[in-house]
C-alpha cells in the first residue's frame, strides 16, 4: 500500500466530489438551462491514443463541473473517446437534475451528432487558430486577439488589427468577461 492510493487519492477524489455537489447545487438553484463549453485531450496524438480526459465547464460561473475519462477499449477506437467523454458528462448533469441549455464544443462531428441525439438544439462550435510553424509572428498575433476577445477589446496592437466578424461591445455585454491584469481561478 502506498501513501497515494491509502491517503492521497481518496482525499483528492473527497474534495472533487464534494465541490461538484455544491456547483450542481448552485446551479439547480438557478432553475434556467444552463450554458457549458466541453472539449477533450488523449494522452498522445492522432488515432492511437489509450486514454482521454473530457471536460466540462459551465460558462457563466467559469466553474468546472466534470471531468469524464475513457479508455479506447471502451468504445469503438481512440477517435470516439471525445464523444463518450461528453456523453457521460451530459448524463452526470441530467442525473443531478442540472438541465444544460447550450452546447459549445470544437467542430468534431462526432460531439454535434450526440449532442442532437440528446435534443440538445443549441449546439455551437468554436475553432482554434492555427498558422503555419513557420510564421511565428502571425500565431502569436492570433493568440493575443483571443486573449483580447475574451476581455471584450476587438481591437489589436499587431498584424491583426481588428476582430474578422461583427463584434460590438454593446451587443455582447451580458457575457461574463475576464478583466486584464487578473488571475481568474474558481473553485
Amino acid at each position: 500500500m502506498t501513501h497515494q492510493g491509502v491517503l492521497l487519492t481518496p482525499t483528492i477524489n473527497k474534495v472533487w466530489k464534494a465541490h461538484q455537489d455544491r456547483v450542481f447545487e448552485e446551479l439547480q438553484n438557478l432553475h434556467q438551462p444552463i450554458t457549458i463549453v466541453g472539449d477533450g485531450i488523449c494522452d498522445s496524438p492522432g488515432y492511437s491514443a489509450m486514454f482521454g480526459a473530457y471536460s466540462v465547464l459551465e460558462v457563466n460561473l467559469g466553474k468546472v463541473l466534470d471531468i469524464e475519462l475513457a479508455q479506447s477499449n471502451e468504445v469503438n477506437s481512440s477517435y470516439h473517446m471525445e464523444k463518450e467523454g461528453l456523453a457521460r458528462a451530459i448524463s452526470k448533469l441530467q442525473s443531478h437534475g442540472v438541465e444544460v441549455g447550450t452546447i459549445i464544443t470544437d467542430r468534431h462531428k462526432k460531439l454535434e451528432h450526440i449532442a442532437r441525439e440528446k435534443q440538445y438544439e443549441d449546439v455551437r462550435s468554436w475553432c482554434a487558430a492555427s498558422s503555419e510553424l513557420e510564421n511565428g509572428d502571425l500565431s502569436v498575433a492570433k493568440w493575443h486577439s483571443v486573449n483580447n476577445h475574451v476581455q471584450n477589446r476587438y481591437t489589436h496592437e499587431n498584424c491583426i488589427p481588428s476582430c474578422l466578424h461583427d463584434c460590438q461591445p454593446e451587443t455582447n455585454a451580458h457575457y461574463k468577461r475576464l478583466q486584464s491584469g487578473k488571475i481568474h481561478i474558481s473553485y
